[in-house]
């Protein structure tokens, strides 16, 4: 249905998960393999994470 809005999925990632090498890589060709765009997924972390290692955090936050 054309009219439906998009559906967006949230995924919650743990400061383990998040920190692994390649994960933006890692999503981006999930949601290749899937035929999913990138605006279907909300990725959702915590403060905390974010404040631990900022530079790195950012870094993969943009990818």
């Amino acid at each position: 249905y054309p009219s439906d809005p998009p559906l967006i999925i949230s995924v919650n990632l743990s400061s383990k998960q998040f920190q692994q090498p390649q994960i933006a890589e890692k999503i981006a060709m999930t949601l290749q393999e899937h035929n999913l765009e990138p605006g279907c997924l909300k990725m959702e972390i915590t403060e905390s994470i974010l404040l631990k290692n900022t530079a790195v955090n950012l870094d993969i936050m943009q990818k």
